[in-house]
């Protein structure tokens, strides 16, 4: 038991002499028979309390026994004892910086992964660290147009603004610092995104003039059925790719729509368009890239990847001349994403690397296409910094 080099009968005086309601709240602190009980943060608040000259001389003068020395005797005691024991130093840093953690100590740092989930009524955003634990969630409310019956429409420029949003709230949630994401996916429903090939900008696909809204309604939601005739057609040719669709392609599945759209469309305008599954449309305005996925393409559009049944290109050329789209096979099928899948390659990330120049003060559209440059300049809806690069 510490008792601060003091003796019994000198601490039992201590609570006899101290008469002050301040100094009283310090007498069951210092009786031998509760020291053994004594907090580092008392005897702390005592240390600096008695170090203060100019607050603990008059104090007491005013409080102390004049014709005895232990009260005086104990705060000395306990200021040499307690300067000798606990470390200082002066901050020469504020107390803003000082609680920023430059080191990790207090929140480790760690990698972040962004998921989004595009559904037909809201855009999800869920932000989960390298260890698997989910830190932020949000979502967003999307547009929904119905122009007739049974024509149901999106905008993927809504859609990308509610991405947005949700992924800045996510990230906020848990005050994620957005240089620390490492990747991002898009899910989303099997609907048809349809942009122009020459100016990469959304196409209406509301009828019959398709210059609804500025062009803006350029998606067919996956409930849209408007073209019964168009699949009825596709299922006629008993094609054996219809096989990796479960057997008859589906009226919510994108070649109807894409076929329904040429039966319909000016031609001149037709012939501008490029197709996209949703998801991949998101992949590609984040990233300005023109890859498609396999789950996309193979599952819903009727590719056959190269060496499955003797598939050579994996769109095939007889299926599309058969149903009427033979357009479609032009330039390596480029519209709808080429041979094998891929038309561009690799390439930086458009909009995402937009973002990163802006929160370093900085341009980094100097190695994007021309096309990119113009449009990021335009927009002030870009998702948050994300360091990325599409591969």
């Amino acid at each position: 038991m510490d008792t601060l080099g003091l003796k019994p009968e000198q601490l039992n005086a201590s609570a006899t002499n101290w008469s002050s309601p301040r100094l009283n709240i310090f007498t069951p602190l210092l009786t031998t028979k509760a020291s053994s009980s004594i907090s580092p943060f008392s005897y702390l608040f005592l240390f600096f309390l008695s170090a203060d000259d100019q607050f603990c001389s008059p104090l007491l003068g005013a409080t102390a026994n004049p014709s005895s020395q232990t009260s005086l005797s104990l705060f000395e005691s306990c200021s040499h004892r307690m300067a000798a024991t606990i470390p200082f130093r002066h901050a020469n840093t504020s107390s803003r910086k000082a609680t920023e953690d430059p080191y990790g100590d207090l929140r480790p740092k760690q990698d972040h992964y962004i998921g989004i989930d595009v559904g037909t009524g809201s855009a999800r955003a869920c932000i989960i660290n390298e260890s698997g634990e989910i830190v932020g969630l949000s979502s967003e409310n999307i547009g929904l147009w119905q122009p007739q019956h049974g024509y149901y429409e999106q905008s993927t420029t809504d859609i990308w603004k509610c991405i947005c949003n949700s992924v800045k709230r996510a990230l906020s949630q848990a005050n994620v610092d957005s240089s620390s994401i490492r990747g991002i996916g898009f899910d989303a429903t099997c609907s048809l995104a349809v942009f122009t090939h020459d100016t990469d900008e959304p196409v209406s696909v509301t009828g019959p003039k398709f210059d609804h809204s500025g062009n803006d309604h350029n998606v067919i939601l996956w409930l849209d059925h408007r073209p019964e005739e168009e699949t009825a057609k596709i299922n006629a040719t008993k094609h054996n790719l219809l096989r990796y669709v479960g057997g008859t392609m589906s009226i919510e599945m994108e070649i109807p729509k894409v076929l329904w759209l040429k039966n319909n469309m000016p031609k001149e305008l037709f012939d501008r368009c490029k197709f996209y599954d949703l998801a991949d449309a998101l992949t590609h305005l984040a990233t300005g890239n023109e890859k498609r996925s396999f789950c996309s393409v193979v599952c819903k559009q009727g590719y056959v990847p190269v060496g499955v049944d003797g598939s050579v290109k994996g769109w095939q050329d007889d299926f599309l001349k058969e149903i009427g789209l033979e357009d479609l096979t032009e330039d390596n099928f480029k519209r709808v994403g080429g041979v094998n899948g891929v038309v561009s390659g690799k390439s930086r990330s458009a909009r995402l690397c937009a973002d990163i120049g802006r929160m370093a003060n900085t341009s980094p559209l100097g190695n994007l296409p021309a096309l990119y440059q113009k449009r990021l300049q335009q927009s002030s809806d870009w998702m948050p910094g994300l360091p990325l690069v599409a591969v």
